[in-house]
């Protein structure tokens, strides 16, 4: 079974239903993609315990809020503590995107040590400073945009 990640900007989309059309059809058809591949157990979802930093309650309606926890209680997803090795993984992810010049946020190297260390096939991002860092991380977990369902 495919294990993947996604990032917040992804979640945040899916809770807005891409009302405000950040995602173009191609990534949020591949968004829809991934959602039924978790509803049908086609794949485990990984995601870090920080996504909870990211969701502020009054941006949201309190359903999709709602709606969002119950799907993090189902058994293929997995939500990711922050754990002193995963903090130590960041750092180190955070200072190789340094050395290749696109410095990720904290957050984000949250998000790639997550997959990476839920040894994640896949994160899902539409993040460009993610993206350009794909093979340079020294993670084995790969990073593409949702239009790329595998």
């Amino acid at each position: 079974m495919t294990k993947c990640s996604v990032d917040a900007n992804i979640v945040i989309d899916i809770l807005h239903g891409n009302a405000a059309g950040h995602r173009t059809p191609d990534e949020w058809g591949g968004i829809l993609e991934l959602l039924d591949d978790l509803d049908k157990k086609r794949v485990v979802l990984v995601v870090p315990s920080a996504l909870f930093v990211e969701l502020i309650p009054s941006h949201h309606a309190p359903s999709a809020i709602a709606n969002f926890f119950r799907v993090l209680q189902r058994e293929n997803v997995e939500v990711v503590d922050l754990t002193v090795p995963v903090a130590r993984r960041v750092a180190d992810i955070r200072d190789r995107s340094i050395a290749n010049g696109t410095k990720l946020k904290t957050l984000d190297a949250i998000y790639v040590a997550t997959a990476d260390f839920s040894r994640a096939d896949v994160l899902y991002t539409v993040d460009g400073k993610i993206l350009s860092n794909d093979g340079k991380l020294g993670v084995r977990t790969r990073f593409r945009r949702p239009n790329v369902v595998s």
